[in-house]
This record gives structure tokens, C-alpha cells and sequence, in this order.
């Protein structure tokens, strides 16, 4: 099964929970120390999603990958919030299996 919807939904959450934090702090006078407490559900969300694409980056065939599987191993390994949307909208969407 595959739980590829999970790259952009830890993207939304972690966007959500930046926006949140600061507008906590700015708008609602919210003491910064409570912000890490309210990290932890997109922390889970992002290890689950760092899982799941690395899985999925070492299942598929190498040339499904744009730019190489070592490319796409680099950007989710050091930027893996950032690099799931970009991940999931040029690779995983796509079959898995093709060859």
C-alpha cells in the first residue's frame, strides 16, 4: 500500500504550524515557550513522511528519478520538509513498478 499522500500533508502541516507559531506569538501575545509543545504533532507528521519517502525513493527503479536517485536521497535526507511537495508532485505520483 502505498502512503505517498502523506510528502504533501506534512508539508501543509508543517507550513500550518509555522503560521500558527507566529501568529500565536504576534497576535495572540501566546509565551514562546509553548510553541515547542505545539511542534510535536508536525514533528510526527514529518518523521512518518521522512519514513515513507525514503522508502519509497529506494523501491522505485532508478530512472524515474529526475536528476538521479542520489539527488532525490540528498535534498529529502538534509531538507526533508521542504523537498516532500517537490518530491511528490515529479516522482511519487507516478506507478512505482514501471519499468
Amino acid at each position: 500500500m502505498r502512503q505517498t499522500w502523506l510528502l504533501p500533508v506534512a508539508t501543509a502541516t508543517f507550513v500550518l504550524f509555522v503560521a500558527g507559531s507566529i501568529a500565536a506569538v504576534t497576535m495572540w501575545s501566546v509565551a514562546p515557550w509553548i510553541i515547542p509543545l505545539l511542534a510535536v504533532p508536525s514533528l510526527i507528521v514529518t518523521w512518518f513522511a521522512l519514513a515513507v519517502a525514503l522508502a519509497d525513493l529506494m523501491r522505485r527503479p532508478a530512472h524515474r528519478f529526475p536528476g538521479g536517485r542520489w539527488l532525490w536521497l540528498l535534498l529529502i535526507a538534509l531538507l526533508n520538509v521542504v523537498a516532500f511537495l517537490p518530491y511528490w508532485l515529479l516522482v511519487a505520483r507516478g506507478p512505482a513498478d514501471e519499468d
